[in-house]
C-alpha cells in the first residue's frame, strides 16, 4: 500500500470512529440537531468541527467537552459579553514606595474643618508651610518632588483631566506586613486581566512590597523582564487553562466553525447562545495571540510609550524603565487585571533634605509617566499610591531634614486621570490629622487609624468613578455602613 493511500485509509478511519463515539453519546449529534444526514465527506466532517481535533491521538473527544454543560458554564462565568477581559473596567495601577516616604510633606495635611494646623514642625515643613495648589485645588508644599516629577512628565491637558485625593491613616514603619496591597480586592471583584494575571515588579506573594489588604491576590505574575510576560499570555476563560496548547489551538479552529455554521438552529437547550459568546471571545483573542504573538504585550509596540519610558529596541528587557513600561502598557490596555510597580529606598530618614526632595521627584515623575501612558493610549487610569508609615524631622519652625520614622503621620494617594471628563471631588483629603500633627485615629475620621480602611476608601473612591460601590458592599460586608460611605466617597457625581 502506497503512503498516500495508507493516510486516506488513516484519515477515513480516524473520522468513522469518532462518527460512532458521537453516535453512542448521550447527547444528539450537531447534524441531527439540523436535520442532516449523518457526515459522510470530508468538508462536511469539518463543517462539523470533527476533523481538527483528530489529528492528535491523545485528545478526548472534543465534541463531548462542546456540549458539556459543565464547560460552557464554567467557561461563561469567566468570559466577558464584551469580549474585552476586564469588562469597562478602569485600569487600576498600584504605586509602593517601600519605606517610609514623606507624602504628608508633599500634600501638606488638614486638620477636621480642612485647615491648616498650628505648626508642622514635626513634619518637615516648618511652622507654617507654603503652599501651592494644582490639580484643582490640592494643597501641595511649593518645595514637593513629588508635584514637580508629575509635572515634569505630563501637559496641561493632562493636567486638567487628573485628580488627586490624600487619606490620612496612620501605619507602620519599614514594615512588609502592612495590609496595603490592593490587587486581591481589585481581583476579587471582577477586574481581571484577558491575557495576564496580576502584574507587579517585586517578587513576593503579592508581587509588591506590602501583604494584602483584605483578600491575598491569586496566581499574580512576578515579572522581573519582559520575557516574563512574553511566556505567560494565556486564555481569557481559565478554564481553558486545563486543556494542553494543542488542544486549545484546534478548540479554537472548532469554535469558528460552530459559530459560522448556523448555531441559532443548534439552541435547543439555551446553551449554544452561551457557547457562541465563548468560542467568539476565546476563540477571537486566542487567534489574535496566535498572531500577534508577544508584541500584543510589548510596549515598544508603541511609539509613544517608548518615548514616555525612554526605551527602545536595545533596551534590555531587564532594564527597571522597560519592566514597568510593561507593567504600565498591559494594565491600560486590559491585558492584565492591575500592575503594582515597587519603588525602592524610600526608608529616607537621616538624609539630606535635598536627597529626599529627589527621592520623591522620581515617585512623581513615574506617576507622570503613568498618566502620559494614559493619554497616549487614550485611555483612563487610577493610580493608588502607598508607603509604609512615613518620617519625621527635629522640632523646627523652618523647613528641616527628616531624622526618624513617624508612621503617625501617614498618608496614602489616590490619583485618576480620564481623556473624556473632568470629574469633580467634594474634597480632596479622606480623614484628616490633629493637632499633635498625627493622623487622627477617631472614628469619626472614617478611617479610624486602620491601614485596611484607608486602603478599602481608596478602592470604594475608584469604584464610585465606576458606579460600583455596591459591589464592594456586596463583597466585603459590615466593614463600612451607609454614614461612612457617605464620607467616603470623594467622587461628586
Amino acid at each position: 500500500m502506497n503512503e498516500k493511500n495508507k493516510n486516506i485509509l488513516t484519515k477515513n478511519t480516524v473520522e468513522h470512529e469518532l462518527l460512532n463515539e458521537q453516535k453512542s453519546h448521550s447527547t444528539e449529534p450537531i447534524w441531527k440537531k439540523l436535520n442532516h444526514a449523518p457526515p459522510k465527506s470530508r468538508r462536511e466532517f469539518l463543517a462539523y468541527g470533527i476533523i481538527p481535533f483528530a489529528v492528535s491521538a491523545l485528545i478526548p473527544n472534543p465534541f463531548k467537552l462542546l456540549q458539556s454543560e459543565l464547560f460552557i458554564e464554567g467557561a461563561l462565568a469567566q468570559t466577558d459579553p464584551n469580549c474585552s477581559g476586564t469588562g469597562n473596567w478602569i485600569p487600576f495601577i498600584q504605586l509602593d514606595l517601600a519605606g517610609g516616604a514623606g507624602l504628608m510633606a508633599n500634600i501638606v495635611p488638614m486638620d477636621r474643618s480642612g485647615s491648616l494646623l498650628p505648626t508642622y514642625s514635626l513634619m518637615g515643613l516648618g511652622r507654617v508651610p507654603d503652599i501651592t495648589q494644582d490639580f484643582n485645588g490640592v494643597p501641595f508644599h511649593t518645595q514637593s518632588g513629588l508635584r514637580a516629577g508629575i509635572n515634569s512628565q505630563i501637559n496641561q491637558q493632562i493636567r486638567q483631566n487628573t485628580r488627586i485625593f490624600s487619606v490620612c491613616v496612620q501605619s507602620g514603619d519599614d514594615r512588609q506586613s502592612n495590609p496595603m496591597a490592593m490587587n486581591g480586592i481589585i481581583q476579587r471583584l471582577g477586574n481581571t486581566g484577558a491575557f495576564l494575571p496580576h502584574l507587579g515588579n517585586r517578587n513576593t506573594n503579592t508581587t509588591g512590597h506590602h501583604f494584602p489588604a483584605l483578600v491575598p491576590v491569586s496566581g499574580p505574575l512576578f515579572v522581573s523582564s519582559f520575557d516574563s510576560i512574553a511566556s505567560s499570555l494565556r486564555f481569557t476563560a481559565p478554564v481553558l487553562n486545563q486543556l494542553s496548547q494543542s488542544q486549545r489551538e484546534r478548540l479554537v479552529k472548532v469554535s469558528r466553525q460552530l459559530t459560522q455554521y448556523e448555531i441559532q438552529k443548534l439552541d435547543t437547550k439555551g446553551q449554544l447562545n452561551k457557547f457562541k459568546t465563548i468560542a467568539h471571545c476565546a476563540g477571537i483573542k486566542n487567534e489574535e495571540l496566535q498572531r500577534l504573538g508577544t508584541t500584543i504585550a510589548d510596549p515598544l509596540t508603541n511609539t509613544s510609550l517608548s518615548q514616555i519610558w525612554q526605551i527602545n529596541q536595545n533596551t534590555n528587557r531587564s532594564d527597571g524603565n522597560f519592566v514597568m513600561a510593561a507593567l504600565v502598557f498591559n494594565a491600560l490596555n486590559g491585558n492584565a487585571g492591575s500592575s503594582t510597580i515597587t519603588l525602592g529606598g524610600y526608608d529616607y530618614h537621616g538624609n539630606a533634605r535635598t536627597t529626599t526632595d529627589q527621592r520623591d521627584q522620581e515617585a512623581g515623575q513615574v506617576i507622570g509617566r503613568i498618566l502620559a501612558s494614559a493619554a497616549a493610549l487614550n485611555r483612563p487610569v487610577f493610580i493608588a499610591v502607598t508607603s509604609d508609615g512615613s518620617v519625621g524631622s527635629v522640632q523646627s519652625d523652618s523647613v528641616s531634614q527628616f531624622t526618624t520614622d513617624r508612621g503617625s503621620a501617614g498618608m496614602l494617594l489616590g490619583i485618576f486621570y480620564d481623556p473624556q471628563r473632568s470629574i469633580s471631588l467634594k474634597k480632596t483629603q479622606l480623614g484628616y490629622f490633629e493637632q499633635g500633627q498625627v493622623a487622627s485615629t477617631s472614628l469619626d475620621s472614617v478611617v479610624g487609624g486602620s491601614v485596611e480602611r484607608g486602603v478599602a476608601s481608596i478602592v470604594l473612591n475608584y469604584l464610585a468613578l465606576q458606579n460600583k460601590v455596591s459591589d464592594f458592599q456586596n463583597t466585603f460586608r459590615n466593614m463600612f455602613n451607609r454614614n461612612d460611605l457617605e464620607k467616603i466617597i470623594l467622587i461628586d457625581s
